[in-house]
């Protein structure tokens, strides 16, 4: 799917329990074969703000700076499972943004 254009969004909250945790969600990713492997391994974590605050954190490949790209991992904190509940306007954020196709965090 990725090789036709299709994005791939990971998301979790860091307090989440072993099963969906954010380090699982990376370490998925991370084995994840596909063609923008290598350039993920070498992303860094891009801290995340949203009205002046630390939300979480964004890491990604493919794509350019001007977008959402093609392979992203977004760690968004105090969230547990639910983080529509948890983090509302932290989610609406992202959700937007990836639709939107624009960088979630700059780096």
């Amino acid at each position: 799917m990725l090789a036709n254009g299709i994005r791939l969004l990971i998301y979790a909250g860091n307090t989440v329990v072993m099963l969906v945790d954010d380090i699982g969600k990376t370490q998925f990713i991370s084995d994840l074969d596909s063609m923008f492997h290598d350039q993920f391994l070498a992303a860094p974590m891009i801290p995340w703000l949203l009205n002046g605050s630390s939300v979480g954190e964004i890491r990604g490949a493919g794509g350019r700076s001007s977008t959402a790209g093609n392979v992203t991992l977004t760690v968004i904190f105090e969230v547990g499972h639910m983080s529509p509940y948890d983090q509302p306007a932290a989610t609406l954020n992202m959700m937007m943004k990836w639709i939107d196709n624009v960088p979630i965090a700059r780096g």
